[in-house]
Formats: structure tokens, sequence, C-alpha cells
């Protein structure tokens, strides 16, 4: 049963047309079907076309629909997207890094401790000739 349009339907349904997908083809029988699901009005082409604020907004959105192409992914999205997977696999070499590393450590604690090497002896600084040369050979 159709029931009768007050303005606040109409401003309703003129939204829905503003926020129309690019994508899609707008019909008016596709348009009544999303009026129907997103609105839980049912209306007819009929009872639509005949508000003329719908019908100009209709046939408004009908005609910018016909320039556009469908939406292709801006070169900067696909540029942001390969720059998204690369940090993502750097992130997880790095906390596999991580971990061996903690796995390491973990190890040379336990062996420290067992042989009798104090925390104090494991923390004293690495003289200044032997900085140089580690860092080079890291």
């Amino acid at each position: 049963m159709t029931q009768h349009l007050s303005d606040k339907d109409i401003n309703r349904v003129v939204k829905l047309l503003d926020s129309w997908d690019s994508d899609k083809k707008l019909t008016w029988e596709s348009f009544c079907n999303l009026i129907m699901h997103r609105l839980g009005l049912q209306y007819s082409r009929k009872t639509l076309s005949g508000k003329v604020r719908i019908a100009d907004a209709f046939k408004n959105k009908k005609s910018t629909l016909k320039g556009k192409a469908p939406r292709k992914i801006p070169q900067s999205l696909n540029v942001a997207a390969a720059r998204i997977e690369t940090l993502e696999n750097e992130n997880k070499r790095l906390e596999s890094e991580n971990t061996r590393l903690l796995e390491q450590f973990l190890t040379w604690q336990y062996n420290a401790t067992a042989h009798g090497v104090t925390v104090e002896q494991l923390n004293m600084e690495i003289p200044s000739n032997r900085k140089a040369r580690n860092i080079s050979e890291g």
C-alpha cells in the first residue's frame, strides 16, 4: 500500500538520491528498492515521479551519472597501499628479529649466571678502541 509523501519523507528520499553510489546504475526500480530497504517506505515510480522535487533530483542525478565513468582508485591510493604493505612487511620482519634477539639475550643471561658473571661485569663500558671496531664489524 502506498503512503502519502510528507515533506519530511521527500527530504529523506532526495537525500538518498544525493548519496547514490555512482558505480551503480540509477533506475526508478532500483531507487524504489533502496527507499524500501533504507527508509522502510514503499512508493511506486508514479508516486515518486509525481513530486517535482524528487523528479528533478532524479533527473539531475541521472544526468550527472551519465557523464561519469566508473570510479577508479586514484594512483595516490595505490601508492599508499603499496607503502602500507611495505611497512607491514617491515614490521613483521622487525618483530621476528626482536624475538630472536630476546631469545639470544635469555641464552646469554642464563650462561652468564651459570658461569658466575655478574651484572656489573656485563654492564661494563666497552673500551673506545673496541667500540669503533665492533661498529664497523657489525
